[in-house]
């Protein structure tokens, strides 16, 4: 069986399930699996950790696809510039590719008319509305797509002599808030509104639009007509229902898989490019009637909507709980299959991987089987087993319906990425609940990690609580763990460490001048420098961290999960308590401390070697200070 792959951004907008409805037609048609990979692009804009989603390419590989149709109009708009676009063209090209929605060089591509159905809508209102003044709205143009949505205007105003006016043309991106400021920019008002239509790139926007009118008074369609463009399902229920202009996108959809798998069957074949003409659909936003026996949903599928919520909002509150792994596998399950998803596998890798904006995500060569589903029911056959994800996307032998397609979503928790999940969609389809319900399994994960370590954790405080009063483990002068306590009770949080995957630190300090104290004030006043320098330490550094007094002015600490950048913000918090204590001591002595920093690891796992380690670049670090101090 043929393999095709669909690249979204999203499932929340018709103009991409629409796609999506005509490509898994064609496949049901075939017999051909089709893969849907939610992915977002490096340069996403919205969300702050949305950008994760492009983990999701890492599975594009030819072991796992026999093609690919990509919606470039979406996937390549956020791209900064014509370079970028073409390596990002160039990284997917391990398989045969289709685009939709742009033409694109040496790709076959299906693409819809927009020029005809702008010129349409703004012939419709000038001939037929008698509109004397029409404004328009577009996206910056910086795709075919979006350009010859301009042109289409620009012709217009040609053929009937209107000469251009730029108080009557604005630029909007893609989303209400944008087209709202927009019209904010130029001070539309209904004292000096100079257009009696505005023909909009794009339906959010055009209702975005609507809201900024009626906000100042202005009507629509009484005092402005108005129109958008994609035809989004929302457009039947607004009020007024809003004029589009549909570009056919199921047709593209169905299309595309159509020329993809000529071309996957036929590789040496050459293929046409394929044009499908938009047109508008005339609502009430322009002062037509429009078609309501489609409008009045039943009460089943809100009561259906309202149920997949309620579990949905369970499942958030359960989040809360501490449970095992097992019972979180069952947990996550029931609350899944609650909102609809008929078959799952959710895959994860050994540990999380942090993935910062504007990187490539290498995915691990192999990723483990968390659970799987199908049907709805419990699989456990599979449980734990490896795979090589850049091969082999799931389990041979899981089931799923063939009749639905398989969406692959990342799943992460903020920079954090702990594998991908596969899913295919139960009767209502609910895309955008589907989403939420990854990033909460993410959240669902982490806490069930973080359980297990601060579990283990405890049992190291306690244990080190109850022993602590054992005096010959403390240093007498400080109360902090002394030589002996520290080396016993470090080395015991390293191994923890280890155990549960959380890498660390081990620094080591020495104070700076304490001798210059003693000879000059005395050794009490020493004694007090030690003392305050204990306290600053114990204000910077956790009370889960292993703090301990080697001898004399040497201090030692280990901090489990610790990284270097949490060390260079430690650093900063440990200069400022120093200099706030230095002010309001009343001393005749200043304090302050060299430190240095030793990563724990796998490979690095004894304290005495980590201790050295540190205790060299905390040298490096007092040769620095002495400098400063001469």
């Amino acid at each position: 069986m043929k393999r095709i792959g669909l690249i979204v951004q999203d499932l929340n907008s018709d103009y991409v399930t629409e796609i999506l409805d005509g490509a898994k037609k064609f496949c049901n048609e075939n017999d051909i699996t089709l893969l849907t990979f939610i992915i977002r692009t490096k340069h996403w804009p919205y969300g702050i950790y949305d950008y994760q989603h492009y983990a999701c390419k890492s599975l594009i590989t030819k072991n796992n696809l026999d093609g690919l149709l990509l919606i470039s109009t979406t996937y390549l708009y956020y791209l900064e510039n014509e370079e970028e676009k073409k390596l990002e063209l160039e990284s997917l090209c391990n398989v045969p590719i289709v685009s939709i929605g742009e033409n694109l060089d040496g790709i076959p591509s299906v693409t819809t008319n927009c020029k005809t159905g702008i010129k349409t809508i703004l012939n419709y209102l000038a001939d037929v509305k008698h509109c004397k003044n029409i404004a328009f709205m577009t996206p910056h143009p910086d795709c075919e797509d979006i350009a010859v949505r301009k042109d289409g205007y620009m012709e217009f105003l040609a053929e009937r002599n209107i000469p251009f006016d730029e108080s009557k043309f604005f630029y909007a991106d893609f989303t209400m808030e944008e087209a709202v400021d927009a019209l904010k920019a130029k001070n539309i008002t209904k004292e000096n509104l100079n257009f009696d239509a505005l023909v909009v790139c794009g339906d959010d926007e055009a209702f975005g639009c609507i809201e900024y009118l009626n906000s100042q008074g202005i009507k629509v369609p009484e005092d402005v007509l108005v129109s958008g463009f994609d035809n989004q399902k929302k457009c039947e229920f607004s009020n007024p229902s809003l004029t589009s202009i549909d570009q056919k996108l199921s047709s593209q959809g169905y299309e595309a898989a159509k020329l993809l798998y000529q071309k996957i069957c036929h590789p040496k074949s050459k293929t046409k490019n394929i044009s499908i003409d938009s047109m508008p659909v005339l609502r009430k936003s322009t002062g037509d009637e429009d078609d309501v026996r489609n409008r009045n949903r039943s009460n089943m599928s809100w009561y259906q909507d309202a149920e997949e919520l309620t579990s949905f909002s369970f499942y958030l509150q359960s989040l809360q709980t501490c449970i095992t792994e097992e019972q979180l596998k069952n947990h996550i399950i029931d609350r899944l299959t609650k909102i609809g998803i008929e078959d799952a596998v959710l895959c994860t890798y050994d540990k999380p991987l942090t993935l910062a904006a504007d990187e490539d995500f290498n995915i691990p060569k192999k990723v483990n089987v968390f659970f799987t589903f199908s049907h709805y029911k419990r699989v456990t056959d599979f449980d734990n087993l490896e795979l090589s994800p850049t091969k082999q996307l799931y389990p041979e032998g899981w089931k799923y319906n063939k009749s639905k397609p398989v969406i692959a979503i990342a799943i992460f928790n903020t920079s954090f990425q702990y594998g991908y999940i596969l899913i295919t969609p139960g009767e209502s389809c609910n895309y955008r609940l589907y989403e939420l319900a990854m990033y909460a399994t993410a959240i669902a994960l982490e806490s069930n990690r973080t359980f297990t370590t601060i579990q283990k954790e405890s049992e190291l405080l306690e244990y080190t609580n109850i022993n602590l009063k054992n005096l010959s483990i403390t240093d007498e002068m400080t109360k902090v763990l002394n030589s002996r306590g520290f080396y016993e009770y470090g080395q015991k949080a390293i191994e923890i460490a280890i155990g549960t995957e959380r890498e660390g630190a081990v620094i080591f300090g020495d104070m700076n001048g304490l001798k210059k104290i003693n000879d000059t004030y005395g050794h009490d006043a020493g004694d007090r420098a030690i003392q305050a320098e204990v306290q600053i330490l114990k204000s910077v550094f956790r009370d889960s961290d292993i703090l301990g007094r080697l001898g004399g002015d040497e201090f030692a600490i280990v901090a489990i999960g610790l990284k270097e950048k949490g060390f260079d913000r430690i650093r900063t918090a440990l200069a400022q308590a120093t200099e706030e204590y230095n002010k309001t001591s009343n001393e005749p002595f200043t304090v302050s401390i060299s430190l240095g920093f030793a990563t724990i690891t796998k490979e690095k796992n004894d304290l005495k070697v980590l201790l050295k380690e540190a205790d060299k670049k905390q040298y490096e670090e007092k040769k620095i200070y002495h400098k400063e101090h001469k």
